[in-house]
Parts: C-alpha cells; sequence; structure tokens
C-alpha cells in the first residue's frame, strides 16, 4: 500500500486501529564453516510453524525446477489449446517500511505451469511510483506518451495499477536487503480449479488494464480508503471463502488484517514462508550464535538496530509483532521516546544561535570542506587497495546538520512519531544499513536452494532439479498477458 503522504498515513493508521538486492556479484570462495554454516538456508518453524527462507536474500527462486518439463495433468486447458497446471497459490504480505508503504502491501503470488513453462509471477496492485511511467511503460504497452494529454497522464500516475513481477526472489532479495522488509507468504490448500481461478481473476485485471491503457481510457483512481493494494486481493480471498468480506466492518480491510483473516482457518493453509529484513536476519544469526538479545529492543545498544533510525533520537523500538506486545509494550516505548524527542527539540532550539553563528562567520563552510577532503581522501585510498569505498560520502555532515534548526525539525518528527507509538501506532520503521563483508560472505555461499524450492520439491516429488547453480528465466509480462481468462473442459 503506496503512502506518499505521511499525515495521510497517520490517518490510515487510526482507522486500522481495531483491524482484526544485495548484488552478489563473481561467486566468493566458500567461507569457513564457522560463517557459512552457522544458519541453514530454510530454518524450520516450531511444530510445524512458518518457515524462515534465507535463500531470497540472495534472489534465489524456483526457475531450476523443472516440474513443467514433465508429463502432468492440466488443471485447466484454455480456449487456446493452452494447458495450464497449477503448483500454487499464496497470499503475500509486505511488512511495512520507510518511504514505501507504512500500513504494509499486499499481493498475490501463483506458480504454474503453461505448456513447458514454469511461470512464478506476483501480481500487486500500486499508485505508480515516481518515475514509472516512461520509457519502460511506453515499450510495455506499446505506446507513446506523447500521444496522450496532461489530464490523462495525470491519470495513469494516480491510477491503483497492476504490476506483476516475473522474478519474485530477485524483487524479494531488493525489498529484504534495501528496504528492510519482512515479507510473509501464506500458501494455500486449494485444488487446481480454485487457484487457476484467483489467477484468471488477476489476468482479466491486468488484461483490461492494456485495453483501457491502449484506448486512451481512464483507469480506476487510486484512494487510501476506497481503493488501495488491499481492495482487489481481499475480493480474491473471497474466492476461497466466500464469507470472508463479510466478516468485516465498515473500516477498509487492510494488507496486515488480511493476512491475520487467511491465517485463521489451518485447514486452508498448506505452508507459511517469511522472508526475513536485514534486521530479523541479524535476529536470527544473533539466535543462531547462542548470543543475548535481550538489549535489542534499546536501540543504543542494539547489533540489529544500530544506525537504523538515520540520527533520530529514538531509545526503544519494538514492531508489535504480537497483539500483546502491540497494545502493552508500544505505548510504553513511545512515551519514552517522547520524551526523547522533547528533549531532542529542545538541544535545537538552545543551539540554533550557535549554527548561525558558525554560518555568518564561515566557520561551518571551512569545516565542510575540510571533512570532505578527508572523506575524499580515504576513498582514494580505498579504491586504489581495491576495496568498497561506496560507503564514504562526500558531503559529511558538519554541526549545523546535526544541531540548531535541522535538529529542532528532527526533534519534532520524531515527538510526533512518538506521539502515534503512544496509541499503539508504528509511525516510523528502521532503514537499511551497509552490509558487513562477513553478511556479503554469508550470502554468496547460500547454495541453491529456497524454502519454496524445497515445498515444491516436496510436493511434487516427480519434479527434478534440472540444473544447479543460479538458473535465470527470460520471462516477460507479455507472457502473462496470454493466460486466457475463460478456462475450457478441462482434461
Amino acid at each position: 500500500m503506496q503512502m506518499s503522504n505521511f499525515y495521510t498515513a497517520f490517518a490510515a493508521a487510526i482507522l486500522s486501529f481495531s483491524g482484526g538486492a544485495l548484488a552478489t556479484g563473481p561467486r566468493a570462495p566458500r567461507a569457513p564453516a564457522s560463517v557459512a554454516d552457522e544458519i541453514p538456508a530454510v530454518i524450520e518453524g516450531k511444530r510445524g510453524g512458518p518457515v524462515t527462507d534465507l535463500g531470497s536474500l540472495k534472489g534465489i527462486g524456483i526457475e531450476t525446477l523443472g516440474t513443467c518439463l514433465e508429463n502432468y495433468s492440466p488443471d485447466v486447458v484454455t480456449p487456446s489449446g493452452t494447458r495450464i497446471k497449477m503448483l500454487g497459490a499464496a497470499f503475500v504480505y509486505m511488512g511495512p517500511a520507510n518511504g514505501t508503504s507504512v500500513l504494509g502491501h499486499s499481493g498475490e503470488r501463483f506458480v504454474y505451469c503453461r505448456n513447458d513453462e514454469l511461470f512464478d509471477a506476483v501480481y500487486e496492485y500500486e499508485k505508480p511510483e515516481e518515475g514509472m511511467i516512461g520509457p519502460s511503460f511506453e515499450k510495455q504497452y506499446g505506446i507513446r506518451l506523447a500521444d496522450y494529454s496532461d489530464a490523462e497522464k495525470k491519470n495513469l500516475a494516480n491510477a491503483l495499477y497492476l504490476e506483476v513481477s516475473l522474478d519474485p526472489a530477485e524483487y524479494y532479495a531488493f525489498e529484504q536487503t534495501q528496504i528492510m522488509r519482512t515479507i510473509y507468504e501464506t500458501w494455500f490448500e486449494l485444488d487446481g480449479a480454485k487457484m487457476y481461478e484467483m489467477l484468471a481473476a488477476n489476468a482479466k485485471r491486468y488484461a483490461e488494464q492494456t485495453r483501457k491503457i491502449k484506448a486512451h481510457e481512464p483507469l480506476d483512481g487510486y484512494s487510501l480508503f476506497k481503493n488501495n493494494c488491499a481492495t482487489p486481493v481481499s475480493q480474491d480471498m473471497a474466492i476461497i471463502n466466500p464469507e470472508f468480506l463479510h466478516h468485516h466492518g465498515p473500516l477498509p480491510i487492510m494488507p496486515a488484517e488480511i493476512y491475520r483473516g487467511v491465517n485463521k482457518d489451518p485447514a486452508k493453509v498448506r505452508q507459511i514462508i517469511v522472508y526475513p529484513s536485514q534486521r530479523l536476519f541479524r535476529q536470527l544469526r544473533l539466535k543462531q550464535q547462542g548470543k543475548s538479545r535481550l538489549f535489542e529492543g534499546f536501540v543504543p545498544l542494539s547489533k540489529s538496530l544500530r544506525g537504523t533510525f538515520r540520527g533520530s533520537w529514538v531509545l526503544l523500538y519494538d514492531d508489535g509483532s504480537t497483539e500483546w506486545r502491540k497494545m502493552l509494550l508500544r505505548p510504553i516505548y513511545g512515551a519514552v521516546n517522547l520524551g526523547a524527542g522533547v528533549a531532542e527539540t529542545l538541544l535545537g532550539v538552545i543551539t540554533t544561535p550557535l549554527t548561525f553563528f558558525e554560518k555568518i562567520t564561515g566557520i561551518e563552510k571551512h569545516r565542510r570542506k575540510k571533512l570532505a577532503a578527508r572523506a575524499a581522501a580515504r576513498k582514494a585510498e580505498l579504491e586504489a587497495e581495491g576495496l568498497d569505498a561506496s560507503a564514504i560520502s562526500l558531503t559529511p555532515r558538519t554541526i549545523s546538520d546535526k544541531l540548531g534548526p535541522a535538529r529542532v525539525v528532527k526533534g519534532l518528527r520524531d515527538m510526533f512519531s512518538s506521539l502515534g507509538e503512544v496509541f499503539t501506532l508504528e509511525l516510523r520503521h528502521p532503514r537499511v544499513t551497509a552490509w558487513s563483508e562477513e553478511e556479503k560472505t554469508f550470502f554468496r555461499d547460500l547454495e541453491q536452494n529456497s524454502a519454496l524450492l524445497e515445498y515444491m520439491k516436496a510436493e511434487w516429488e516427480k519434479a527434478p532439479l534440472i540444473i544447479q547453480g543460479e538458473g535465470k528465466d527470460d520471462l516477460t509480462e507479455a507472457d502473462v498477458r496470454e493466460i486466457d481468462a475463460e478456462p475450457a473442459d478441462e482434461r
């Protein structure tokens, strides 16, 4: 659910209050066992609970699964004669993150055979991100934006737009490693006909979207409360359970609410897979190493949160992973953080005269120039040694960036976010920090493995793994559009 306005997100959060790629580069030499083997690529949950998949952090998918090359009985044969075999259907919940979706995001994932080709696609609905309506958009639909009026382009930019991702593993890896998102998949216990009905519902929307764009017809607008990422997805959940939409009151359905709803009936759930964010991954490593996680909620001493709030005076953080933590801990944490925000703001007010003095006298300009020269020299030194120097900024922060008016603005924002926490609302989220060399080595050393791959192999044991290593497909969104909307007689 895309949130471009922070204050609008705050209002939406109030309404939902009661609602039930890391670039791997060339393969490095195998790391020592103490690094490579300390966490397996797939971590089984307790008593059949959610499975954690670390393979996605490397962009490992199921493209090497040979299911569709085997003889199989199709679930559907379309009017054009295309054989469709549904292998899996899942609800996808992406946790909240800064700058993308404060309330989380939802979508659907389908794995299926189309004749002898394996498709793995995520369908999601969102307001187009800045820059999305451009050259790639023109190529995708075979149009020229120059032929569209300003009003038509404005409609496209503000529409509820259906995006299809045909490389979910790479997509997930980017969200996990660069956006700090944890992703949850609920794979359903359904027959092929039901899964195809869900896929066809999305394919129909995609086909209609394509038709409208080419015909210069307006798309339905994105609306935070009435037509958001959860709207079409919740309609598809009613295909599985016709009563799904009837369980909810007049408030809009939010992504997290759908996730809780679809997991209420264990009989309809075959497997839950969790793809961890950077923070969750680091917590898993601490647990695997037997290290204490007692202070992981105390930001100054936390190994998984240090540096993730970019200079804010956040002392305590809890992601509200359970209802009791959300209702009991978060208000207490928010009150403490609110006090820190007040102190932060007062410091900014007190130091404002100092920062003005430094700007007027040129001291600040001289200091910035000196720090930039020092950073440039260090960057050149590292590059000369063949080391990664991308983390070194050539525009280092000075006192004027940390105190005075800059600190007042930061403090007021922190106070606002802390006030939200007092009312159990999570309005700020940790940001990604630099990955350590040890962590990069761990990702590079992961074998061809993923929780979903193992799940597919277990469900369809005759499916061979035909390629070892990192397979890759060249499927395009044009392939997805060839799915016929209506099935013919089953064979």
